[in-house]
């Protein structure tokens, strides 16, 4: 299934938020002793974005691709693309080694130390094996950002890639406010996203 991309708007202003979230269960004993459970492997992450300009004049229509894009979607109801302009590329990537058996590597990033999932690879990935680039005819991205080679993996061959991915998102809340400051000028203070699993 393919996924809609969230659309890239000038008015977008600086500043904009992004929250990693885990989710943790604490259980207190009458002594304080605590036990705790953590349920994510990764975080998932929320975006908060600000357009202080969007324009809705002849030949410009920023407030019509915004909302209307939320509304496609029905507001949290569907997932769709975001391409993060801060955190959406890799360079050199690792994902594993060849063992002679094994023809499937999920595609990953790592920042600050973390080894995070990637689900939506661009166009741009090109996937290096020792170092060398691959014939993009021996394998195959799927939708879920799952490398799959024709072929397994040479034993002790490095997987690595390279290129920009995207960020599975939803909308947070089924609602979206946009304001009008001036004739034909608007904002929207805040347009919340949050990362999905495939």
């Amino acid at each position: 299934m393919s996924l809609d991309i969230f659309p890239t708007l000038p008015g977008l202003k600086w500043g904009s938020t992004r929250v990693p979230m885990h989710r943790t269960s604490v259980r207190e004993t009458p002594s304080g002793r605590e036990f705790r459970t953590r349920y994510f492997s990764f975080p998932r992450w929320r975006y908060k974005l600000a357009y202080e300009v969007l324009r809705e004049t002849d030949g410009l229509a920023e407030l019509k691709t915004l909302v209307g894009f939320f509304n496609a979607r029905g507001g949290a109801a569907q997932r769709f693309l975001y391409l993060d302009p801060d955190d959406c590329s890799v360079v050199d990537q690792r994902l594993g080694t060849g063992d002679g058996a094994i023809r499937k590597f999920q595609l990953v990033r790592t920042w600050g130390g973390v080894v995070e999932p990637v689900y939506a690879a661009a166009d741009d990935a090109q996937v290096l094996l020792g170092g060398a680039l691959a014939d993009p005819s021996t394998y195959d991205i799927g939708p879920s950002g799952v490398l799959s080679f024709g072929v397994p993996v040479a034993m002790g061959l490095p997987v690595t890639w390279t290129g920009h991915f995207y960020w599975r998102v939803r909308f947070k809340q089924d609602e979206t406010e946009v304001s009008q400051f001036l004739q034909q000028l608007w904002e929207a203070r805040s347009v919340e996203l949050i990362t999905v699993k495939p």
